[in-house]
C-alpha cells in the first residue's frame, strides 16, 4: 500500500471540510422542507375540515329549501320546526395566516448561546421562524408602510445540564402575532374613544389594511384587562386608605342602556383618581380600568 503524499493527505482534508459544509447545509434545507411539510400537513387538515364543514351546510340548506318549495306534511296540526345546521369554524380560521415574502418589511435574528436558567453552553442549536404584524402610526408619507410585517429568526439550543431546551425568545404561542402598537391602538379605540368591534375594525383596514376579526380584540382587551386590574384595585386600596371624594358622572354605562352613570372616587390628599363604570367585562368595553386625572 502506497503511502499518501502531504498534498493528497491535503486534498483529503479539503474534501472532507467541503462534504461536511455541504452536509450542515443540506441538513438546514431539509429541515426547512419538513417544517414547511408539517406546515402544509396542518393547513391542508385545516382546509379538508373547513370543506366538510360546508358541505355538510349546505346540505342541510338545500334539505330546508326542498322543505319550504316542495312542503312538508305537518304532524298533529302543528307547523313542523327544521333544524338549522350550526355553521362551524375550521382549526384555521383562529390562527393568524402566514403573511408571504413579499410583504415582508423587516428582520430580526435572536441568538442564544448560552442557558437562561444556569448560563451552561448550548449545543444542539436550531432555528424558529415567527412573525409579528404592526402599524406605523401617523404614517402619511408614502415612502413609510402603513403596515409592517416583522420575521423573526430565534435561535434555541439543548442545555446537557438543566437537560431542557433554552431560546432567544419565548416559542409558545402562535406563529404570527399581533404587535404592541396596533394593540394599543384597538385598546385606545375601544376604551378611551367609545369605538364599537365594527368601526374598530373598519378603521384599522382603512387606515393600515390591517386584518383582525372580533375574537382577537376580545383577547387583547382581556389580557390588557389582566394587566391593569391589579394596577386599579391597588390604586383602589390607596385612595380608600385616606380622605377622598365619591360621586356620580354625567357619563351613561352603554351596558345598562343609560339606565346608570359611571361612578368616580378621587382622593382628597393627592391627584389619584378612578372611575367605576362596570362590575364585568361587557361586549364593548374593558372594565373597570384605571384613568388618569385630567
Amino acid at each position: 500500500m502506497n503511502k499518501l503524499t502531504d498534498k493528497q493527505i491535503q486534498q483529503k482534508l479539503q474534501e472532507g471540510r467541503n462534504y461536511k459544509r455541504l452536509y450542515f447545509e443540506l441538513k438546514d434545507k431539509f429541515d426547512d422542507a419538513q417544517t414547511e411539510i408539517k406546515q402544509l400537513k396542518r393547513e391542508l387538515r385545516d382546509q379538508r375540515k373547513y370543506f366538510e364543514d360546508i358541505i355538510e351546510t349546505q346540505a342541510a340548506q338545500i334539505a330546508e329549501l326542498q322543505t319550504i318549495v316542495y312542503g312538508r306534511k305537518p304532524k298533529g296540526g302543528q307547523p313542523v320546526k327544521i333544524k338549522r345546521a350550526k355553521v362551524l369554524r375550521s382549526p384555521g380560521s383562529y390562527r393568524r395566516p402566514l403573511p408571504p415574502a413579499s410583504v415582508i418589511t423587516g428582520e430580526e435574528h435572536h441568538s442564544i448561546t448560552e442557558c437562561h436558567r444556569c448560563g451552561h453552553i448550548l449545543t444542539d442549536k436550531d432555528e424558529a421562524i415567527r412573525y409579528e404584524e404592526d402599524i406605523v402610526l401617523a404614517a402619511l408619507e408614502p415612502d413609510i408602510p402603513h403596515k409592517t410585517v416583522t420575521r423573526h429568526t430565534i435561535e434555541r439550543g439543548w442545555c446537557s445540564q438543566c437537560g431542557q431546551y433554552s431560546s432567544a425568545k419565548d416559542l409558545r404561542g402562535q406563529v404570527v402575532t399581533i404587535g404592541p402598537v396596533v394593540r394599543s391602538l384597538i385598546v385606545y379605540l375601544i376604551v378611551q374613544s367609545d369605538q364599537t368591534y365594527s368601526q374598530t375594525l373598519d378603521l384599522l383596514w382603512q387606515l393600515y389594511r390591517f386584518n383582525i376579526n372580533s375574537g382577537e380584540i376580545a383577547h387583547i382587551l382581556a389580557e390588557r384587562r389582566n394587566t391593569y386590574l391589579p394596577m386599579y384595585e391597588r390604586l383602589k386600596n390607596n385612595i380608600r386608605a385616606g380622605p377622598a371624594h365619591m360621586d356620580e358622572t354625567g357619563c351613561p354605562i352603554q351596558s345598562e342602556q343609560g339606565s346608570g352613570y359611571a361612578h368616580v372616587m378621587a382622593s382628597a390628599v393627592n391627584e389619584d383618581v378612578v372611575f367605576k363604570l362596570a362590575d364585568a367585562l361587557d361586549n364593548n368595553k374593558l372594565l373597570p380600568i384605571p384613568l388618569p386625572l385630567i
